[in-house]
C-alpha cells in the first residue's frame, strides 16, 4: 500500500492545497464577524464549491494512472486489484479529513486578516462550516464512481452530473 501512495503522493498534496484554498476562500467570503461570532445560516457558496471540489477529487483519483500510463504497469505487478482500487479511495478519505481539519483554520485565518479581528475564542461557525464540508463525502464517491465506469467519456460525466444533482439536493 506504501508503494501505491507514493505514485499517488503529488496528486494528493495537489488536490490539498488547491481544494483547502479554494474551499477557505468559499467560507471566509461571509465575513469574520458573521461566520465565527455570530454564526452563518448556510453557506451557499462553499456548500457549491465543496460538491464541485469532492468531484474533482475523486475523478483525479481514479483517473491518475490512466492519465500517467501506469495502470498497466501496475496491473504486472504481484499487486491485487482490490489493492489498486482501494489505494485511490483511501487516499481520497485522507485529503477530505485533511480538509475538515485545514479548512476551518485556514477560513479563521483568511477572514481574521481580512476583518482585523484576531479573538481565538470566536468558533460559532464551526459546525456549520463542517456541516457543509459534508458535501465533499458523497461527491467523491459519485465522481469515483463515475470515473470507473466501462463507458463513453461523456457517459461518465453525465452520470456523475445527473448523480450529483440528486444527491446535493437530497442533502440540501
Amino acid at each position: 500500500m506504501k508503494s501505491l501512495w507514493g505514485k499517488d503522493r503529488l496528486w494528493m498534496v495537489g488536490m490539498f492545497v488547491l481544494g483547502t484554498v479554494a474551499l477557505a476562500l468559499a467560507v471566509a467570503e461571509r465575513g469574520f464577524v458573521e461566520l465565527f461570532v455570530l454564526g452563518p445560516r448556510k453557506l451557499e457558496v462553499a456548500y457549491y464549491t465543496a460538491g464541485a471540489t469532492g468531484l474533482v477529487l475523486g475523478a483525479v483519483a481514479v483517473l491518475w494512472d490512466d492519465f500517467l500510463g501506469t495502470r498497466e504497469f501496475l496491473m504486472q505487478r504481484p499487486i491485487s486489484r482490490a489493492a489498486m482500487a482501494r489505494s485511490p479511495m483511501l487516499a481520497c478519505v485522507v485529503v477530505i479529513v485533511g480538509w475538515m481539519v485545514a479548512v476551518p483554520i485556514v477560513a479563521w485565518l483568511v477572514a481574521a486578516i481580512d476583518s482585523g479581528i484576531y479573538d481565538v475564542t470566536f468558533w460559532a461557525g464551526l459546525p456549520e462550516i463542517l456541516g457543509t464540508l459534508q458535501i465533499l463525502w458523497p461527491s467523491c464517491a459519485i465522481a469515483c464512481l463515475a470515473a470507473s465506469l466501462p463507458a463513453a467519456w461523456w457517459l461518465r460525466i453525465l452520470f456523475a452530473g445527473a448523480l450529483t444533482m440528486a444527491i446535493g439536493m437530497a442533502i440540501d
